[in-house]
């Protein structure tokens, strides 16, 4: 992982995979992890690194835990059976959504798109259990 005085770095990570992806994006005040996703979507990559593209879905509130923005693919990679993406800020598993994270100099925001199995074991009422409790009540409308 890389940081930098007034920038933050994105890393895209996929399971079982050596490859990660490298964004460095200029740092201003008032970032949150989502302001940041949209600052790198809107920036160009450097030579042989792909554009960054992401999709997130508004969860809202389940079971009375606030959920609020979910990624749902970076890169063109969804979420798929068995697999999400997990967001880490500093090596670190956030527990919140992503308009609701600040960001500070330095930074390092990844993406891993990971097992559930770490969000289904984790405890109920966490961040990634209600989660994934709220994502299949959606699937079972």
């Amino acid at each position: 992982m890389q940081q930098t005085g007034n920038s933050f770095t994105i890393e895209v990570k996929f399971y079982n995979s050596p490859n990660i992806i490298t964004y460095n994006i200029p740092w201003s005040p008032g970032l949150y992890i989502q302001s940041a996703m949209e600052a790198c979507y809107n920036t160009t990559p450097g030579p042989g690194t792909p554009p960054f593209t992401f999709q997130i879905q508004y969860y809202g509130t389940y079971d009375k835990k606030f959920i609020g923005y979910m990624v749902v693919a970076v890169n063109g990679t969804f979420r798929a059976a068995g697999y999400i993406w997990y967001v880490y800020l500093n090596n670190v598993k956030t527990n919140n959504s992503l308009n609701a994270i600040p960001l500070n100099p330095g930074d390092v925001i990844e993406f891993k798109f990971e097992t559930y199995a770490a969000a289904a074991a984790s405890a109920p009422g966490s961040f990634y259990h209600t989660f994934l409790q709220a994502e299949k009540a959606l699937l079972s409308l």
